[in-house]
């Protein structure tokens, strides 16, 4: 038993090890390379507006080309990534996203800047799904959301290098040169998930349920979670991408170290966020309490500090804006919700649908932000206080609309089209429960024990209880019994003609 135990630890060790190596790591690195690009601009948007002579509706317009095209991209790519596997479709965008990074370097004009942002979006579109994938291909079910916190945590990094290092590059070899040396990145990253990553998953990729895109979209369950995932997820994005160092530098005055040390907060904030939103997960289901929940949390703190922003009020900027960018690693609850909830055959396809989400919300809400902006006119350049207090009251707002959605949809969610899928057997419904919800198994058998407990208690004292029983039941017969004779005592008293002939008649019924 010793030895078989220890080949067991063995071989959970080795395959924890592969799944680190050959699965999290050269996903996480396309990640990270994905996040980079999608937070630099915040970094360079100075000297990108300086050269280019962009205005905040332009420049906004510039950044969000890379959610415009994740939203273009998202579907028809997961379900490609769901046919083919994440390792080939990973690779090949990796070398997309190292052409657009070329382009972007080489523009002169502002479409060669869009076209070059859409490639990088279009290479990084599905960095994360294709890392979620993997992971419900080779990770333990009730682990999942620790695999995902890792995932996201390590790719989150991208966006503390696109601070403070991605600064002092940009100083040392200019904002063009830097994008040339992430195109040479994303070649070697490309090469790596090519090489080291496995073709074959462990499991049967077409067991469970074929779910159809509308069967997803139509699910009561799926929309609990949505609404609140990409309001939250867009705005932080939005924010954490552009917006944050524009209010620094315009509303708080700030200089542009000063902002690049606040977007680093920010961004150490994200990544190592991740990574405790997803210990903090995986603690609470053992505890029977889903993701969803600490997501609904973790949008209240953020709306709170948003709040705080707006109105201006004495609190610390730097750790407003650090939960502000915290939401932005939710990622990690929501996918590990909708993971717990359909099987890994169609895993790409769900998450890429609430990314498609994440990602249009996050266009319209970096975009809308700028053009709010740029209604009130600029006063030396510069617009006034109350253009960014209107835009970011407006997006809390939008947020509210989320968090009252997933109150009112956790009261009136039925049974739907993928519960009643004629390919989901109940057994399975009741495995993947357990699986949701690893403490539940254990909580029942401690519930057993006490009851058992209870009952060998109570064993001594049930012959007790039935002696007082008995004896109560023996003293009301003997109460009715004497107030029947008393009765019969008055009925023969009543009708009999003497006194004498009364008690001879009592001594012949038995009556004292």
């Amino acid at each position: 038993e010793r030895q078989t135990l220890s080949d067991h630890v063995e071989t959970k060790t080795r395959s924890t090890a592969r799944l680190i190596v050959c699965v999290i790591l050269p996903f996480a690195a396309g990640y990270f390379v994905s996040y980079l690009f999608r937070s630099i601009n915040a970094v360079i948007a100075g000297p990108l507006a300086d050269t280019f002579n962009l205005g905040p509706a332009e420049l906004g317009l510039v950044t969000s080309m890379y959610f415009l095209v994740f939203v273009l991209v998202q579907i028809p790519a997961s379900a490609v990534i769901d046919r083919y596997g994440p390792r080939r479709i990973q690779a090949a965008l990796m070398i997309i996203a190292a052409v657009g990074a070329a382009v972007f370097a080489m523009a002169e004009n502002l479409a060669a800047l869009m076209l070059g942002r859409a490639l990088i979006g279009i290479g990084g579109s599905v960095a994360l799904l294709t890392g979620l994938k993997a992971i419900s291909q080779w990770g333990t079910p009730h682990k999942i959301a620790l695999a995902n916190g890792w995932l996201v945590m390590l790719g989150a990094l991208g966006a503390v290098a696109a601070t403070l290092p991605a600064e002092l590059l940009t100083d040392r070899i200019g904002w063009r040169n830097l994008f040339l040396v992430l195109s040479a990145v994303c070649i070697a990253i490309a090469a790596v998930i090519y090489v080291f990553v496995p073709e074959q998953a462990m499991i049967d990729e077409h067991a469970g349920p074929r779910l159809r895109l509308s069967d997803i979209y139509t699910d009561a369950r799926f929309w609990r979670i949505a609404p609140l995932s990409a309001t939250t997820i867009a705005a932080s994005w939005a924010l954490h991408g552009l917006w944050a160092s524009r209010w620094m530098r315009d509303v708080e005055g700030l200089t542009h170290t000063a902002i690049v040390h606040v977007l680093l907060a920010m961004a150490v904030a994200l990544s190592a966020g991740a990574l405790a939103l997803g210990r903090s997960a995986h603690r609470l289901q053992r505890h029977c309490i889903a993701p969803s929940t600490l997501l609904a949390a973790i949008s209240g703190l953020s709306m709170a500090a948003q709040a705080a922003l707006a109105l201006r009020l004495p609190l610390p900027m730097t750790a407003s804006w650090a939960l502000v960018a915290l939401a932005g690693a939710s990622t990690v609850l929501s996918f590990a919700s909708l993971a717990a909830t359909y099987p890994p055959s169609c895993s790409a396809r769900v998450n890429g649908l609430l990314d498609l989400l994440h990602v249009g919300g996050a266009f319209v809400a970096q975009w809308a932000f700028g053009a709010i902006v740029q209604v009130w006119p600029a006063e030396n350049g510069v617009p006034p206080v109350v253009a960014y207090q209107t835009a970011l009251g407006v997006l809390i707002m939008i947020q509210v609309l989320g968090v009252l959605s997933f109150v009112a949809s956790s009261f009136r969610l039925r049974p739907t089209i993928f519960v009643a899928h004629r390919n989901y057997h109940p057994t399975e419904r009741r495995e993947r429960a357990g699986q949701r919800f690893p403490g539940f198994d254990h909580s029942v058998r401690r519930w057993m024990i006490r009851v058992a407990d209870a009952r060998e208690q109570a064993q001594p004292r049930l012959g007790a209880a039935h002696g007082v029983l008995l004896l109560v039941l023996d003293f009301a017969a003997s109460v009715s019994a004497l107030a029947r004779g008393q009765q019969e005592v008055r009925r023969v008293i009543r009708f009999m003609p003497s006194p004498r002939a009364a008690k001879f008649r009592c001594r012949r019924l038995g009556i004292a």
